[in-house]
Order: structure tokens, then C-alpha cells, then sequence
């Protein structure tokens, strides 16, 4: 687990090993059950997460209806949080919910703030993440707008092709902002040419 994170990190910061002995010393890994959550809508979250196992959707409820903004798995968003809630402090308006058995590394807000000003690679480090996050965000959101259903569904399966495998139907219909029977023609549109 941690060579991976290591490896993720190095992508955008040369972290020394004292450092990052001193980072995983502050955190802690947490195992979560398939259904049960993180994160839930209307708390504080207080920890920032790195997925080690397990499959995640972060999503909010408005009027009954469920809308997933995302997955995080080990290979694709695995740095987690419900982000305008740990930054700001406030209540979450959107809950974090484990699709599998999962575990995760985490770094509750104190410390992460602590070791910004302890060790200044990492407020590097979390500006890095952050600038790749937003540019995530917009991507998310120029997609659900100016691309049909089925480009985005496309482009799910082309680049994360074992994601579907993992994930309910209906959790990538909400997340392809689409009705489950639409996904179902779409499959089915797919498998035929």
C-alpha cells in the first residue's frame, strides 16, 4: 500500500523518506463493509482518505434522487474526502459510501493542516492534488453538458473497463446522469454493432 502511494505522490512531489514516515505516522487505515458509509450527508467530514482496497461513490440526494459525482477506486480518484466540507469545515452536502469491502489510508484535518506547516512539501503536495481535482471537476461538468449519454458512457468503458464490473448498473446510471432503462439500451445499442 504505501509503495503505491508513494508512487501516486511522486507523480507530483519528490517526498523524502523521513517525510513520509512522519506523514504515515499521523495516519491510520480504516476497513469499511460493501454499503456502509464515510462519509454521510450533513456532517463534517474531518479526514481526507487514500483508497488502499474497494470501490467508493461520493453522491448527494436532492428530492429522493440520488446523483453520484463520482467513484474512487484504487486505481482511478483514489485520494477521497467529501472536499468542500473537510476545506471549509462545514457540513457535507454530499455522502461517501463504500460499494465493496474496502479500506482506506486516512489523515484526519488537524494533522494534515499540522503538517502543512510542518513540512512544506506537503501543502506543495495538496495544492498539486487540489489543481488535479478541480481540473477533474470541470471535465465532470463540461462532459454532462456538452456530451451525449452515450460518448460519456464510451468513454467510461474505454478507460476504466473493469469499473463496470464492480459497480451496479444503476449507480453507473445515476452517475452517466441517465435512467437506468436508458443505460439498459445503451448496453444493449453497444453488444449489437
Amino acid at each position: 500500500m504505501s509503495a503505491r502511494l508513494q508512487k501516486l505522490v511522486a507523480q507530483f512531489a519528490h517526498i523524502s523518506q523521513n517525510d513520509w514516515d512522519f506523514a504515515l505516522s499521523k495516519s491510520k487505515v480504516i476497513t469499511l463493509k460493501k454499503g456502509e458509509y464515510w462519509i454521510e450527508e450533513g456532517r463534517t467530514c474531518q479526514y481526507i482518505g487514500f483508497v488502499i482496497t474497494g470501490v467508493f461513490r461520493v453522491f448527494s440526494t436532492v428530492e429522493g434522487k440520488e446523483m453520484i459525482a463520482h467513484f474512487s477506486f484504487e486505481r482511478r480518484n483514489p485520494v477521497l474526502s467529501a472536499y468542500t466540507s473537510f476545506i471549509n469545515q462545514m457540513p457535507s452536502s454530499e455522502s461517501i459510501q463504500a460499494l465493496e469491502d474496502s479500506s482506506l489510508l486516512i489523515l484526519h484535518h488537524e494533522h494534515l493542516q499540522n503538517l502543512y506547516q510542518e513540512k512544506p512539501i506537503f501543502e506543495r503536495l495538496g495544492r498539486l492534488l487540489i489543481e488535479q481535482m478541480y481540473v477533474l471537476a470541470k471535465t465532470r461538468i463540461y462532459d454532462l453538458q456538452h456530451k451525449t449519454a452515450a460518448e460519456r458512457y464510451a468513454e467510461l468503458l474505454e478507460k476504466y473497463p473493469l469499473i463496470i464490473n464492480r459497480i451496479a448498473q444503476h449507480h453507473v446510471a445515476s452517475y452517466l446522469g441517465i435512467a437506468p432503462e436508458s443505460l439498459s439500451r445503451l448496453r444493449k445499442k453497444r453488444q449489437k454493432g
